[in-house]
């Protein structure tokens, strides 16, 4: 599914979110293909009606979970997934990354393999990392085929640290000892059979995470997007979206 304008995407998602966390909206679209109408960071009204033509498609998050709506078809807003739904939620926030949750199968078409915990920091890929435990997370890597020595290097003054892996170990722990994260810092990864080096910025949440969509405000205001496009894959009510009635 293609996002619609990226960078006016992450502004109004993060604006809107915070909107709908203080006004107690119903949801919020967080992906839009085909439709003017109901563009990423829309809020929508609790009980509200979505009207999608052929082709058109939305994802709506509230509280619960995230829910995906493809027309043609008239929908409600209303997201289902009861307790245990709002259990799982609970489960991939606290989730520290130092263990695997198992949360169900992800939706989407994306063949590229990712972590499982929004909380585990891709060492494969470039990018920006929200950390909600900086004295204990872990890092990932895509295959574990192999064992695999990595080498962390802080940017700031050149002092680094292995991260090793054993055969079938696809997470570690960061080693915080020698190389403490703290917000902004930045690490340069190599090694372990890595194309070119991967550079890595830590930033550190403000609080601690309680909901989704406070989670989801944040990670997006800081510019942490790949864990904030892996929670809404994982947060995706199972349950068949049906037309309304």
């Amino acid at each position: 599914m293609s996002w619609t304008s990226r960078t006016s995407f992450r502004a109004l998602t993060a604006l809107a979110l915070c909107t709908a966390g203080a006004a107690q909206a119903g949801s919020i679209v967080v992906r839009s293909a085909g439709t003017k109408a109901y563009p990423a960071g829309k809020v929508l009204a609790d009980n509200a009606r979505i009207i999608l033509k052929s082709g058109e498609s939305v994802t709506i998050l509230d509280g619960k979970g995230t829910r995906v709506l493809n027309g043609p078809g008239t929908f409600s807003t209303v997201v289902g997934g009861g307790v245990a739904q709002e259990t799982r939620v609970r489960s991939i926030l606290g989730n520290s990354g130092t263990r695997t949750a198992r949360t169900g199968a992800i939706r989407g078409t994306e063949v590229k393999s990712r972590p499982p915990s929004i909380w585990q920091a891709d060492i494969s890929t470039n990018g920006t990392i929200c950390v909600a435990t900086p004295d204990k997370f872990s890092a990932w890597r895509p295959t574990s085929a192999a064992a695999a020595s990595y080498t962390v290097t802080r940017i700031s003054d050149g002092k680094s640290a292995p991260l090793n892996f054993n055969v079938a170990q696809t997470y570690t722990l960061w080693p915080v000892a020698a190389l403490p994260v703290t917000d902004r810092s930045s690490f340069r990864i190599s090694g372990g059979g890595l194309a070119a080096p991967v550079t890595i910025q830590f930033v550190l949440m403000g609080t601690a995470p309680t909901g989704l969509e406070s989670t989801v405000s944040e990670m997006m205001s800081r510019g942490c997007t790949s864990q904030y496009e892996l929670l809404i894959d994982m947060v995706s009510v199972m349950e068949p979206a049906l037309p309304a009635s």
